[in-house]
């Protein structure tokens, strides 16, 4: 006996859970997706006191299979070769960020600056990264991505961006060449265009081409090395290098064992208002601490040879200034790749425009990464679109999305809806806004005595007659009893109403015609059978369990 309750207990539960099985769970609609995209991951950027908003941070693409870690991502290769399918955007999931390519080395890595909108003062960033699109153009932009910027790109010196050139600096092949001539020559940048420096961060890529004592790359305005002169990096000879840092009172000038002979290296000055530190390829060389040395004079940028001697040169292949603070922000997680659900507009529409009668309103879907999750209906039957409940699809890979509505507008209605689909990530995609117009429904009545009305008037009064105008498919339904069928015939000279359709007419039964479209419609779904599954499954689980227990 205690057996039989101790199943019977857990049969009972099991119902009890039943119906909230069977009602499928309500799903948020989550971000966008950036439009023809097929892949992304989201990253995670950390906040820093004081970072504000339109942030520069730098990651590294990797078109690998390794793993994702701090400001490296790879992306197992389904990335081209040169990386213009690349794009970032902001949390919603569909802004662009604008960004800029520093390094490229075709098919295998790029390293990438990206302008984050978001205020990153008090708040942790998402951003994400998108891939994966044969037919995009590159989306590099320098100038829009930093306060300042020049790659040399023109054919000429660039006087919008540098406003004092000192000599007669050459810009030709993407690179600016500076030759000592037995005078200074260099360029200082336009500050009518983007005003002066302070507490900033400044990146350059140089190579030295042949040494002669001395170059300048940082913030300045004054070249005497002296009280106020600005924040340098200074190459001194091919083994040393000095830095400098002065505010309005005082110096300091750093000499530091740095070689600069041959081949590229980036240079970064980081200055704040409490310390400035020098960087050659990412190596931190020197810093100017305490404050009380700290520049505090906001500056223009300078670019230069000092000195007046002879047969030097340096090239520059490009140079920025961007937001910066310390610590900096820093970063954090990258998501899971994801991938984009898709819609075949050709398998998608209605199986119907008459008005009171079923509509089948159908499209497909299908995942590239088999993850598709599930469905939200969205209708306007009778005013603003309606959201229906979230249902899942029965297959990941591809599935159909249905759902029947009764239409009871009048002729002449449009009817608008639309489908929004998730994967498992909960990432959604939204089938573009679908519209049908409701048409008028025509009755054609066979009263069984050789007669036929439509919509009362009296048609034709005998046993044969033709009528041309019934040239679409049909929809019969036998009254009063309520069976329907469809029929899907195209009468190209009309049909004879002659023992219509083989169908008999018996004493004073209504035969029905419908006046409209009739279409293959696609599969239907089941909503309810995952769960009634689901919470079998759950019943007979606790009935084995109490089974077992009662043994004991």
């Amino acid at each position: 006996m205690k057996k039989i309750l101790t199943c019977f207990l857990a049969l009972c539960i099991s119902l009890a859970f039943l119906p909230a099985l069977l009602t499928p769970p309500v799903h948020a609609i989550g971000e966008n997706w950036l439009s023809e995209w097929t892949y992304r991951k989201s990253h995670l950027v950390t906040n820093s006191t004081g970072a504000g908003v339109n942030y520069q941070v730098r990651v590294t693409i990797k078109n690998s299979t390794n793993s994702d870690s701090g400001d490296t991502v790879c992306i197992n290769n389904k990335m081209r070769a040169d990386f213009g399918d690349i794009r970032f955007t902001a949390s919603d999931g569909s802004t662009l960020l604008f960004c800029w390519n520093e390094t490229f080395y075709s098919g295998l890595n790029v390293t990438v600056w990206i302008k984050i909108t978001d205020d990153l003062s008090s708040a942790n960033a998402t951003i994400y990264l998108y891939y994966g699109k044969s037919d995009a153009s590159a989306y590099w932009d320098g100038d829009a991505t930093f306060v300042f910027f020049d790659d040399f790109s023109g054919s000429s010196v660039n006087r919008t961006k540098w406003e004092n050139v000192y000599g007669s600096p050459v810009v030709s092949n993407g690179l600016l060449d500076i030759t000592s001539i037995g005078s200074n020559e260099g360029l200082m940048s336009n500050w009518t265009t983007y005003g002066n420096f302070s507490y900033k961060a400044f990146r350059m890529r140089q190579s030295v081409v042949a040494w002669k004592t001395a170059i300048i790359g940082g913030f300045s305005s004054d070249l005497n090395g002296g009280v106020g002169s600005g924040v340098w990096w200074i190459g001194y000879s091919l083994n040393v290098s000095r830095v400098l840092s002065a505010n309005t009172t005082s110096y300091s000038l750093t000499r530091v064992s740095d070689s600069v002979a041959g081949g590229w290296h980036n240079y970064d000055i980081l200055w704040n208002s409490t310390r400035a530190e020098y960087y050659n390829d990412g190596n931190l060389t020197a810093f100017t601490y305490p404050s009380g040395y700290i520049c505090n004079v906001a500056k223009p940028v300078m670019l230069y040879w000092y000195y007046s001697v002879t047969g030097g040169s340096f090239l520059t292949d490009w140079c920025f200034v961007r937001n910066y603070v310390g610590p900096e922000p820093s970063h954090n997680s990258w998501g899971a790749e994801s991938s984009q659900l898709y819609y075949d507009l050709s398998k998608t529409g209605t199986n119907s425009t008459n008005s009171v009668s079923t509509w089948l309103f159908y499209s497909f879907w299908y995942s590239i990464a088999n993850n598709l999750s599930g469905f939200i209906f969205s209708f306007n039957g009778s005013s603003s679109p309606v959201n229906d409940t979230w249902i899942p699809f029965p297959d990941v890979n591809n599935s159909w999305s249905n759902a029947t509505k009764t239409i009871s507008n009048g002729a002449g209605t449009i009817i608008a809806w639309q489908v929004f689909a998730n994967d498992s990530m909960n990432i959604w995609t939204t089938l573009p806004f679908q519209y049908a117009t409701v048409s008028a429904t025509i009755f054609f009545y066979w009263k069984g005595d050789g007669q036929l009305e439509r919509n009362g008037t009296l048609l034709a009064n005998g046993s044969s007659s033709t009528y041309n105008e019934l040239n679409l498919g049909l929809e019969l339904c036998a009254l009063p009893n309520g069976n329907r069928s469809y029929l899907n015939f195209t009468y190209s000279y009309g049909f004879s109403i002659e023992n219509p359709f083989n169908m008999s007419v018996v004493n004073s039964t209504a035969i029905w015609l419908y006046f409209g479209l009739v279409s293959e419609a696609p599969p239907s779904v089941d909503e309810s059978a995952t769960y009634l599954g689901m919470g079998l499954i759950i019943g007979l689980a606790l009935c084995v369990i109490a089974f077992a227990l009662s043994k004991k």
